[in-house]
């Protein structure tokens, strides 16, 4: 039995740029568990002047509160990975500003972690929540009712059979692994916290919590949304690909194609398609989920039953 770390604990680090409205919602539902988070850290990554002064109130008036103040902006990347490099607990959830967590989202997690300090990596099913239709929804991802562990070959098979399956902000990694991971390579952009989780999902496996304890804010224009500009795309799908045929990732490198993970990059497909291909990544099963996705994001998600329709007919095609 592995022996239980005095460091013990779940710390966020959250990268903050001029979101002086959102972040006290997140710091208060960091505050209000009914297990108690080992810190909270936050990142300014150069905001203006007023923001800082909301990030300096709060500082003074949550105790599990500490802020890093940056004196220019050098994306959200690098503000999360100095977080990260800061980060006390054997745990660490990175976690965006406008996100918030349920009030047992600590207690949950600490139940794996206590029984299995040497976790690599604990995740759960997503709700989102539409700030403008104030809407949520849920995602659950496998059908259990028991926290279980999958390994490295079932994450795969899991994700074969059309499961996005990983989400940055209920998903907690033990910090040693998240600090030689690449959270800070800007050159990933809105992809560093994807391609470190599924890197350490398809090492080291994963236990699956199968409830919901988090919320992930939907809204226009935020950081992630740049992955749907082509231009801006390209770039970083050049470098994860770069880095997937290099020596440093040629371990996880067959996980990435079996798995099929790839479709929910946008644009993969397409850039895979325009440039010289790595050998093993285009196959007709590719092509085809390739194609799903992009309906879905097109057009799909207006019908529910049609969507409800199609994802059946992945998961069983493609299993």
């Amino acid at each position: 039995m592995v022996k239980e770390p005095e460091n013990l604990g779940i710390s966020i680090v959250t990268a903050h740029y001029n979101h002086g409205d959102l972040i006290e919602r997140c710091v208060k539902s960091t505050a209000h568990q009914k297990m108690p988070v080992y810190e909270h850290i936050i990142v300014d990554d150069g905001s203006a002047a007023d923001h800082k002064d909301v990030l300096k109130d709060i500082e003074a008036r949550f105790s599990h509160v500490r802020v890093v103040f940056k004196p220019q902006n050098e994306g959200a990347p690098k503000a999360f990975s100095d977080g990260v490099a800061q980060a006390k607990g054997s745990h660490v959830l990175v976690m965006s500003a406008d996100d918030y967590l349920a009030d047992d989202f600590v207690a949950k997690y600490m139940t794996v972690l206590r029984d299995h300090p040497d976790a690599a990596l604990v995740t759960s099913d997503p709700t989102f929540r539409d700030e403008k239709t104030q809407k949520t929804w849920q995602r659950s991802l496998i059908n259990v009712k028991d926290t279980i562990f999958l390994s490295p070959q079932e994450v795969v098979s899991i994700q074969r059979r059309g499961y996005y399956f990983l989400n940055g902000t209920n998903t907690v990694v033990r910090t040693d692994l998240m600090q030689k991971g690449e959270i800070g390579d800007d050159k990933l952009r809105w992809h560093h916290d994807w391609f470190t989780l599924f890197v350490i999902a398809y090492r080291f496996g994963v236990w699956y919590v199968p409830t919901a304890s988090n919320i992930i804010s939907v809204q226009d224009g935020t950081y992630s949304t740049g992955a749907m500009d082509w231009s801006r795309q390209r770039e970083v799908l050049s470098h994860l690909f770069t880095l997937l045929e290099s020596q440093a990732y040629g371990d996880v490198r067959d996980q990435f194609i079996r798995s099929d993970v790839l479709i929910f990059f946008p644009y993969a497909f397409k850039f895979l398609c325009t440039r010289k291909a790595p050998k093993g990544y285009l196959s007709a099963r590719f092509l085809a989920k390739s194609l799903f996705i992009h309906c879905k994001r097109r057009f799909i998600h207006k019908a529910p039953w049609i969507e409800k329709l199609f994802t059946r007919y992945v998961r069983a095609e493609f299993s």
